[in-house]
């Protein structure tokens, strides 16, 4: 899994036919090797377990290509400097935390239950405004009051996911469990990026808004995630 991870981000770097070469092999690495690490279903987003780590995939994945994704654009686009840049990581960093902080007050079974949607809408919805950053015409501060409360929407999810997961199996399948969580964290995190090189490797040609590539695809993964998360709120308790 990780070879084709490492395949696709290489494609989107060499260019030619090479791109698509090392795009095919790694879609194809990737494909094999990765259902293998994750639950069954959970390409499937089939209820329990598989949506639980589906979320927790493509809420992480969005999460961290949108963190890459916004520090380049406000200085390519919005000529920020790099320490300008670097407030809006930080400012994401802490509503992450509120968010985690704020699902522990949440003690209720069924409440619990619906704090992934929660938080996969406000990862969303704050996504939206980041998005535009492409475009200059778009006003910094409203893009980082988006990324605010997406940051507080993954803290919402990350912490409550893995509460979840856990409680789904007897406790001899914890680590069983705990693998997957781990796997879904860095593989889609891993998997975004890859794609984003590839995507943006491909634009460049064609003379559109520059990195746009970059923010529908994180956006993308982020409203999938919503889907996911309406499939544990469908799973048995």
């Amino acid at each position: 899994a990780g070879a084709g991870v490492v395949a696709l981000q290489l494609a989107g770097a060499v260019g030619g036919w090479r791109t698509a070469g090392l795009a095919l092999l790694g879609a194809l690495l990737t494909a094999w090797a990765l259902p293998r690490l994750l639950p069954r279903g959970t390409l499937r987003l089939e209820l329990g377990i598989p949506a639980v780590i589906a979320t927790r995939f493509l809420a992480m994945g969005s999460l961290m290509g949108a963190t890459a994704f916004v520090p380049l654009v406000l200085q390519r686009v919005h000529g920020w400097s790099v320490e300008q840049a670097s407030v809006a990581v930080t400012l994401g960093s802490v509503s992450w935390a509120m968010g985690a902080s704020l699902q522990t007050r949440v003690v209720d079974p069924r409440a619990r239950r619906r704090l992934p949607l929660v938080g996969t809408v406000l990862l969303t919805l704050g996504f939206l405004p980041v998005a535009a950053l492409v475009w200059e015409w778009m006003p910094v501060w409203v893009a980082l009051v988006g990324w605010f409360f997406s940051g507080l929407g993954i803290g919402m999810v990350q912490s409550t996911l893995s509460d979840l997961a856990l409680g789904m199996v007897a406790r001899p399948e914890h680590g069983k469990v705990s693998s997957w969580l781990q796997v879904a964290d860095n593989a889609g995190a891993a998997l975004e990026l890859a794609v984003v090189s590839i995507a943006l490797a491909l634009w460049r040609h064609t003379g559109g808004v520059d990195y746009l590539p970059a923010s529908l695809i994180a956006l993308a993964m982020a409203a999938l995630s919503v889907v996911a998360a309406l499939r544990i709120m469908r799973s048995p308790a």
